[in-house]
């Protein structure tokens, strides 16, 4: 079942790019002193 296979690393890959997101969002606050 490739397409299962493709939708799992899509979710992971979109799963590591929000918490991306949020760990630079809060490293910037902290940066800003908030």
């Amino acid at each position: 079942m490739p397409e299962k296979r493709n939708r799992g690393l899509a979710f992971f890959l979109l799963k590591t790019f929000f918490y991306k997101i949020l760990l630079d969002k809060s490293s910037v606050l902290s940066m800003l002193g908030l």
